[in-house]
């Protein structure tokens, strides 16, 4: 019966299998497993064993309200079986002696089938023609077999739930898949829209800076118009490498780099900001700093350029200095 149930993967087989077993083992006309489902109240004879001759009555326990069996659900509950060994002697509500007397049970045993802590059906064993006592072994070897179909049901249970909780993984997988791909065509779409304007401003100041008659500040401005284009260029072209970064594979360009221009840099980028709410923006490079640094001079300015203008966007007042060592 244990293998039946551990290694079977159909559970409805091996309920019916057992039943038939322990059917003729204890030779009783009638065993039967009826289900509980708390979510209609609902109680259902599910499988049932008949020694030949014995009539159905599956069909007279579909759809009974739990409500009805009150009485059974009471002691089952407790963890304990039921014994009747004579209904014409047992000490059983009016209802509940009736019901058994017109479905002509002489006596009866039933046991709980206990599912992670709750109660969720019933094995019976029926006589309908003579009193029985149920002797302690069959109900100790009973009690043992509800205790395996419990957990059996439990580990059926888990592998629905495992499968369940997978195929919720699948779906949230292609959702977000179907997501990723719609934000990368859309960010490639932006990065497009935005690029075809900005290089027309790249364009224009390239031009002005050829024109004579700019004074000095004039030449500046322009200079830093056209920093900012490249700047703004290569943010572009990392939200077009954003799928790689979500990969973890940000690819890395190591090249000799002149640390002082790349800081100087930097700053100019963010000096109009800094002008513009009245601060001091300074740079003191320590002369033991080596000229030329092995670095990606892309990753090194980003992340210069978003220290600075962290440090001037929560300065209020004062300056902001920008220390190499």
């Amino acid at each position: 019966i244990a293998h039946s149930f551990l290694e079977d993967s159909d559970l409805s087989r091996s309920i019916s299998l057992t039943l038939q077993d322990l059917g003729k083992y204890l030779d009783v006309d009638r065993a039967f497993l009826i289900r509980f489902r708390d979510s209609e109240q609902m109680a259902f004879n599910t499988h049932e064993w008949l020694k030949p001759g014995i009539q159905s009555r599956a069909d007279s326990y579909q759809d009974v309200p739990i409500s009805e069996l009150g009485w059974w659900v009471q002691k089952l509950s407790l963890g304990e079986p039921i014994e009747l060994g004579d209904i014409a002697e047992s000490d059983v509500p009016e209802r509940v002696g009736a019901s058994l007397r017109r479905d002509q049970i002489r006596s009866l045993l039933a046991l709980p089938v206990i599912v992670n802590g709750e109660l969720v059906g019933m094995l019976g064993f029926e006589m309908l023609d003579q009193p029985r006592r149920w002797a302690e072994e069959y109900t100790a070897l009973l009690l043992t077999v509800v205790e395996i179909l419990g957990r059996a049901v439990e580990r059926r249970i888990a592998d629905r739930d495992r499968e369940q909780h997978k195929h919720e993984l699948s779906a949230a997988l292609k959702e977000a898949t179907k997501a990723n791909k719609a934000k990368t065509v859309f960010l490639a779409n932006m990065s497009h829209e935005i690029r075809t304007p900005l290089t027309a401003i790249s364009g224009y100041s390239e031009m002005l800076k050829n024109d004579a008659r700019l004074t000095k500040e004039q030449e500046g401005w322009i200079d830093q118009v056209v920093a900012s284009s490249g700047h703004l260029s290569e943010l572009i072209n990392d939200v077009l490498d954003l799928s790689k970064i979500e990969a973890g594979e940000l690819p890395i360009s190591l090249e000799s780099v002149e640390l002082s221009k790349l800081v100087k840099g930097a700053v100019d980028l963010i000096q109009p900001i800094a002008v513009g709410k009245g601060l001091k923006l300074r740079v003191q490079i320590d002369p033991a700093v080596p000229e030329f640094v092995e670095t990606d001079a892309k990753r090194l300015k980003q992340i210069t350029i978003n220290l600075i203008q962290n440090a001037v966007k929560f300065t209020d007042r004062g300056g902001v200095t920008v220390h190499v060592r």
